[in-house]
């Protein structure tokens, strides 16, 4: 049986602000779950109605996506009326504002008329126009940095705060019931199919100069010198680009705050980012053949997607517009759990939600209230530093996916938040460009005691700035780094509460294969002490690890079946540790039953089912008292069957 998981990297953050009356969060579904509404889909006069059947299955925040077209056409109000409507059953609103893919709309929600202008189009590399092929229908991507599309975006903001705006004041100026959701994955999506990493992007006139604009101020620098032209040639063109678009999505979150930070629509703004596995330009490609020729879809596929949005820190999001709907329910089920257990969050249709049985809904809130209780957050033990969350070195990131699963984190560029990650090991992508304030940023990150990884200056190809050159070498004068030469040259240096590691990025930039490189990211996790949660004799098994926020000697560990058949797999740890099922998730038979004790367990996975359990580092003292014994490799009640 599957068991939906309700989890977010922390549950604490997702407590609704409350007024009078409101029902609280943790009686009812947890905000992991965004349980999505197409309220254009629904008369106004059934807003209050279909709302009302949403709380009496204990929801207490509906989201909806608010598309730009309807905002401008909407002689009907209704999102005024649904927002009202909200409030006069006592539930919480979240509204995504920001243009998503996949949405069950025309065009996404785009104005019809600024598609039909050329200038206002996102085009790739060879000039062709950049096509979204994710249902309801294929249409042009437009242009963020076309003037026209970001006026009319603008004007479109300010209608949607203006509506808030008249719903506050009618409700006593009281707006803690509504958030505003900025997410910003549409610039994913100008990845266009077919195209080399280096490739990818918009190309559009406005962008382009836009972009030379960029490039020219970053490096401007008087201390740079000639050195600085360097940097802007096509050499590293592709990674200024990603840079780019990190920077006009972060600009346009901070214009979309603006708007909603005004007094008469001032209501809680929340940011994240927001991937439909369908809208991925290779997915999406293979889901439009998928549609015409009515083949059966790839769950393997699917969850492969869901697996690199996890790696993303992205929220899910599941539509029922494209093939989602053609999978069957329990592949529905799966893919729901997976997503969740990944990313910590998900984004599903109601109705999609509440297919499941009573008995679901049951253990459902038994277990979002063990979650929130314990405060449970992702384990995450290395953070992976690149351009933006798709500019990866190849080799590099799929070596350390293989060798770090379930706990590597992407990050794009090294901000405010990347600064206070609390991860173990942070890696720098080694065709980064180091500036001095990178550099200066990853030292400090070493000072509080982490592992850090930088490619050191190359002769052959310039990586380093010559300010960040200056700095360098100020560093390592008067200290005796520990050189080593395992598949990659690198020195470990000593710094305060961590370490540095400098090492040859010469490797990364051949085209040529080199198996060595495994050893340098074996020798890298090694140092930073970061290994595997668990072994599983069965490749085809995902392992997802979560830790308790007060103690880490608590953890939960999810292994995830992709496949049609069910498994047998041994599951090993390093130390002796107790099993126990999770409240709520277990069957009726083991409530009650004492933890498992060992290094080795025998489990039986289902076909596209998960194993959800409690670990934890049994005390000595049991041990030796008896009260829990270690349980034999070759009985059966060492077979695990929780799920």
């Amino acid at each position: 049986m599957l068991v939906f998981m309700a989890m977010n990297g922390d549950f604490s953050r997702f407590n609704p602000q409350s007024y009078t009356g409101k029902v609280k969060e943790k009686d009812g579904l947890s905000q992991a779950f965004n349980v999505l509404l197409n309220y254009w889909e629904i008369k106004p006069t059934q807003y209050e109605s279909r709302l009302q059947e949403l709380a009496l299955k204990d929801v207490r925040t509906v989201s909806a996506f608010v598309p730009w077209a309807h905002v401008e056409t909407d002689i009907y109000h209704s999102l005024k009326k649904f927002v009202r409507a909200a409030w006069a059953v006592r539930l919480n609103v979240r509204l995504f504002v920001m243009p998503e893919l996949g949405v069950n709309y025309p065009n996404a929600g785009f104005p019809k008329d600024l598609l039909a202008n050329i200038s206002n189009l996102a085009v790739d590399r060879l000039g062709r126009v950049i096509y979204n092929h994710a249902a309801p229908n294929i249409f042009p991507l437009p242009s963020f940095s076309s003037p026209e599309v970001l006026k009319r975006f603008g004007n479109y903001l300010i209608k949607v705060g203006s509506v808030l705006g008249e719903v506050f004041t009618e409700t006593g100026g009281n707006a803690d019931f509504c958030e505003i959701v900025v997410s910003n994955s549409l610039f994913n999506y100008y990845r266009s199919h077919g195209l080399s990493l280096g490739e990818h992007g918009d190309y559009s006139a406005a962008h382009v100069m836009a972009f030379r604009d960029f490039v020219d101020k970053e490096y401007r620098s008087p201390t740079n010198g000639a050195d600085g032209e360097a940097f802007k040639m096509q050499l590293y063109e592709g990674y200024n680009r990603h840079r780019f678009f990190t920077q006009i999505e972060r600009l346009l979150r901070e214009k979309t705050d603006m708007v909603f930070s005004r007094k008469s629509s001032t209501c809680p703004v929340r940011h994240t980012d927001l991937y439909n596995p369908e809208c991925d330009p290779e997915a999406a490609y293979q889901g439009l053949l998928t549609e015409m020729f009515d083949f059966k879809p790839s769950v393997q596929r699917y969850y492969e997607s869901i697996i690199a949005g996890g790696y993303r820190g992205e929220t899910i999001y599941l539509g029922n517009s494209g093939i989602f709907r053609r999978f069957s329910d329990q592949e529905k089920s799966f893919l729901m759990l997976a997503a969740l257990i990944h990313s910590g969050e998900v984004g599903v249709m109601a109705e999609e939600l509440f297919r499941l049985s009573p008995n679901f809904q049951r253990k459902l809130r038994a277990l979002v209230a063990f979650l929130e209780e314990r405060r449970f957050v992702r384990q995450t033990r290395v953070t992976y530093v690149s351009a933006s969350k798709f500019s990866m070195e190849k080799r590099s990131f799929g070596l350390l996916t293989g060798m770090a699963p379930g706990v590597l984190s992407v990050v794009a560029g090294l901000d405010a938040h990347a600064r206070q990650l609390s991860e173990r090991l942070v890696f720098m992508d080694p065709k980064s460009v180091i500036r001095l304030v990178e550099l200066v940023q990853l030292l400090s990150m070493a000072q509080s005691g982490k592992i850090v990884a930088i490619p050191m200056p190359m002769s052959a190809v310039p990586n380093y700035t010559a300010d960040a050159i200056t700095h360098f070498e100020k560093f390592k004068k008067a200290k005796h780094p520990l050189r080593l030469s395992i598949g990659v040259p690198y020195e470990v240096y000593d710094y305060h509460l961590g370490q540095v590691v400098f090492y040859d990025p010469q490797a990364f930039w051949a085209d040529s294969e080199l198996p060595e490189l495994s050893r340098f990211f074996a020798a890298l996790l090694g140092l930073a002490e970061v290994r595997a949660i668990c072994s599983v004799s069965d490749q085809r098994i995902h392992v997802a690890s979560y830790v308790a926020q007060d103690d880490s000697s608590q953890r939960l560990v999810f292994l995830i079946n992709p496949t049609a058949e069910d498994l047998n797999v041994s599951l090993g740890f390093s130390d002796i540790v107790t099993l126990a099922a999770l409240p709520g998730s277990a069957s009726d038979t083991t409530d009650g039953a004492p933890p498992l004790v060992g290094k080795t367990f025998e489990l039986a996975v289902p076909r596209f089912g998960v194993l959800s359990m409690q670990v934890a580092d049994p005390a000595q003292s049991d041990l030796s008292s008896g009260r829990l014994k270690i349980t034999s490799e070759e009985s059966d009640a060492g077979v695990v069957t929780w799920t």
